[in-house]
Formats: structure tokens, C-alpha cells, sequence
């Protein structure tokens, strides 16, 4: 079987994989951790500070609570959580490309080591996070390539899956609630630019980011 047919196949599986119970969650908090991650990241450049707070919840949703000092900043950090994500995919992928399977396996739980040392504070975020790196940390330990192979396929195509169901979310929250549209609503407040905008921003450029990985990669 062809990488690219096998991709494919990773695809649908993390598109039905991640809409399961209990384990849909398990595997869906890989976007929230990279979503989160970037609002951090982005704050802890403007602010110099790393005093920032992550929380990874048992229903796959995620809290950044960030000390930020500027407009600019805020904008940005907001901007920060959806764009990243997709960045990531396209990233993942063109790794993927390469088939450079170790790399992708390193960067994640790199991430992953990273964002629980420095910000996840809730429990169940961080025992989360200790399960995803103990896994491939003994993937990379004991250079176990098959597996590292079909884990870093699968990864990517959670985060990719998951980058365009959570933008077309919260596009729609934008829509129909706004109050609980989270970065769409934060990004309305300040810049006054309706939240529907921002949600359709969101959701295009998660689309895009899909559209450069099969144009341009696959």
C-alpha cells in the first residue's frame, strides 16, 4: 500500500476515532494541546514571562489563561490558538512527506513535555500528558520505527481532522452564540470586527491549510 493511500485511511480513522466516547477525547486533546500551546507560546514572547496557565479538560476542551499587557498582544495571542494548529498539520504532514516518521514523533512529544512542565496545571491535563509521552517516548527509546511510523500518521491526522472541526465550531458558536464563540468572541471585543468574521477566518484558512497539504504534498 502506497504512503498516500495509507494516509487516507489515517484520515477517516481519526475522523471516526475522534467522534468516539471516551477515546474520541483522549486522542482529540492532540489539537487542544497544540491550540493551547500556541496561545501560551505567543504570550510568553510578548509578555518575556512564562506565568501562564493551561488546562486540558476531560471533554477535550482547553483553557490558556494568559497574562497579556498590550492590544497588540492580545490580538495576536488570540489569533494564535486556530492558526497554530493548522500550521502544525501542514507542518506534520510535509514531514510526513519526507517521511521523516521520527521527527514527527520528536516534535510532538517534545511539545507535549514542554507544554506539561511549564503550563498544564490541572490534573487531568497533566496525567494526560504524561500517558501521550511515556507512549512515544518509548516509541523513540526503543527506536521502534513501525510503530513510530503509523503513530506519527495517525497524530497528524488527528491534529489536521481536528484544526477544521474545531475552527467550523466555533464558527458556528459565532454565529448562533456568540458569547461562547471563545477566541472569535475575544478577537470582536478587541477589535470590534464581528465575531462571525473571525470564525470564518478561522475555518478558511483550516481549509487552506488542508487544500496546500493534498495540493502541494500529496
Amino acid at each position: 500500500m502506497s504512503e498516500h493511500s495509507l494516509l487516507l485511511i489515517y484520515i477517516v480513522v481519526a475522523i471516526i476515532t475522534t467522534n468516539l466516547p471516551v477515546v474520541g477525547v483522549y486522542f482529540s486533546l492532540c489539537n487542544t494541546l497544540v491550540h493551547e500551546f500556541s496561545h501560551a507560546l505567543l504570550a510568553s514572547i510578548f509578555t518575556r514571562r512564562l506565568g501562564h496557565t493551561i488546562t486540558l479538560n476531560h471533554n477535550a476542551s482547553g483553557m490558556a489563561i494568559t497574562s497579556i499587557n498590550s492590544w497588540v498582544s492580545r490580538v495576536a495571542v488570540s489569533y494564535a490558538g486556530y492558526t497554530g494548529s493548522s500550521l502544525m498539520a501542514v507542518v506534520l504532514f510535509y514531514l510526513l512527506h519526507k517521511s521523516d516518521y521520527q521527527l514527527v514523533i520528536e516534535i510532538f512529544t517534545a511539545l507535549t513535555v514542554v507544554t506539561a512542565i511549564l503550563w498544564v496545571r490541572n490534573l487531568y491535563g497533566f496525567m494526560w500528558s504524561v500517558s501521550v509521552i511515556f507512549t512515544l517516548g518509548s516509541m523513540l527509546f526503543h527506536h521502534l520505527t513501525l510503530f513510530m511510523m503509523h503513530a506519527s500518521m495517525f497524530i497528524s491526522s488527528v491534529i489536521l481532522v481536528q484544526s477544521v472541526f474545531a475552527a467550523s465550531h466555533i464558527l458556528k458558536l459565532s454565529v448562533v452564540k456568540r458569547e461562547e464563540a471563545g477566541d472569535a468572541a475575544s478577537l470582536e471585543e478587541a477589535t470590534f470586527i464581528p465575531a462571525p468574521i473571525w470564525g470564518l477566518l478561522f475555518c478558511s484558512q483550516s481549509i487552506y491549510a488542508v487544500w496546500i497539504i493534498f495540493r502541494y504534498l500529496y
